[in-house]
């Protein structure tokens, strides 16, 4: 399916610093800065963009509100592409988003790659799609992130709806017409599994933007105290409702804090139904959304973060609280392995429920000593552990490969 792509050396696309041909990518988002609510994906594409701007042309498409909200977003010019430090980028209404108004788009950015970022919605994956195959001569490449939506463990839930869309987009052979982007190699067995072995899938870590680093900071800390904090989108795919039960068997003082926005409503009045049964020695305290400017200060005022997401393709909280070097407890569907060894938390079968009883003992009993010891080897355990430069090559080469078909530099 790529072949077609190998020798495309439009000379309509400008010529870089590199003196090399440009290639144009057209970023479907569909939330993008100053939108926060929808998490994750937002830092995903933001990490793009920040840190590939100099080798590719990025244009990026967004709606005009944030996630769950109605207004448009403060500070934006909606309905025009207005260029930012590091691409052009485009909000508009969702009303906006056709197969008309994308075939114009594709040819204002004169993309040779349209990079989807969601799967489960019509007007923001299935319609760019087909636009693509109905665009006029050399048609882009399209990359598919799925985002961890179609890990195993994510199709478990909402399960109708999901299966009719899935039948619709087998029916109409998309999945073959497609470049599929993994984060993970769980991710990447996941889709071959689900649309057979001879898909295109590229294993690409996602990366963060550039940023300073997080100052290494110390925190009160005595045997029997602990303080654990829950950073993330509150939907039963993040499984708060186990971690508040893992929560009630500890023997000592726990503070945990629950923070990040209320996606699911009903599962959210489960969650805190749940958490009025914990015991007096377990104080809750929910706080909401977290501006990214507070989320380091907000990670590090605690000595543990908890995610026992049911899968993750990434896990962005789950790496800002590494970078914060705060050790991690985590299930073990998420790209990051051995944490144990490593000196930077655990990842444990969900299964396992009294692997993580004990791991939150464990860190409960720390002393201030231990924890001091722990949270300082653990910069040097990070890097090595999320290897950006291996990462940032990974992203090059798909884009690459979805514009000429091949990965050579």
């Amino acid at each position: 399916m790529l072949e077609r792509y190998r020798d495309f050396m439009a000379p309509e696309h400008p010529i870089n610093h590199h003196n090399e041909i440009s290639i144009n990518i057209l970023v479907v988002a569909p939330f993008f800065p100053p939108a926060i609510l929808a998490g994750g994906p937002i830092r995903s594409i933001e990490g793009l963009v920040d840190r590939l701007h100099e080798e590719f042309n990025f244009y990026v498409l967004a709606v005009d509100h944030d996630l769950g909200e109605r207004n448009i977003l403060p500070g934006i010019d909606s309905g025009e592409w207005v260029d930012q430090k590091h691409a052009s980028i485009r909000f508009d209404s969702d009303n906006s988003f056709t197969v008309k108004n994308y075939r114009r788009w594709i040819t204002e950015s004169k993309a040779s790659v349209i990079y989807l970022n969601t799967f489960f919605s019509p007007r923001f994956s299935l319609l760019p799609q087909i636009a693509a195959l109905l665009n006029h001569g050399i048609r882009p490449t399209v990359v598919i992130a799925p985002r961890g939506s179609l890990m195993r463990e994510a199709l478990g839930l909402k399960q109708l709806k999901k299966r009719m869309y899935l039948s619709i987009f087998r029916l109409l052979g998309l999945h073959r017409k497609v470049l599929w982007h993994a984060t993970s190699n769980e991710e990447a067995t996941d889709l071959r599994t689900l649309f057979g072995p001879h898909i295109t899938v590229i294993v690409a870590s996602q990366i963060r933007a550039t940023e300073d680093g997080a100052v290494l900071q110390s925190l009160k800390k005595s045997i029997g105290e602990l303080r654990v904090i829950f950073l993330s989108r509150i939907s039963p795919k993040k499984n708060l409702v186990f971690a508040i039960e893992r929560l009630a068997r500890i023997n000592g003082k726990v503070h945990f804090t629950i923070a990040g926005p209320m996606e699911d409503a009903s599962y959210a009045a489960e969650c805190v139904a749940f958490a009025r049964l914990l015991p007096a020695s377990v104080t809750v305290d929910i706080i909401g959304t977290v501006e990214h400017t507070r989320v380091e200060k907000v990670i590090t005022d605690h000595h543990l973060f908890f995610l026992p997401s049911l899968a993750e393709n990434y896990g962005h909280a789950i790496v800002e609280a590494l970078y914060c070097s705060r050790p991690v407890l985590i299930g073990d569907r998420t790209p990051w392995h051995n944490l144990d060894r490593r000196g930077l938390g655990h990842d444990i079968p969900l299964a396992d429920t009294l692997a993580f009883d004990r791991a939150l003992q464990q860190a409960c009993d720390q002393d201030q000593e231990e924890f001091n010891r722990q949270i300082q080897a653990m910069p040097i355990a990070v890097a090595e552990l999320l290897d950006e430069t291996g990462a940032l090559e990974q992203n090059r080469s798909m884009f690459r490969t979805a514009a000429y078909g091949t990965s050579s530099k």
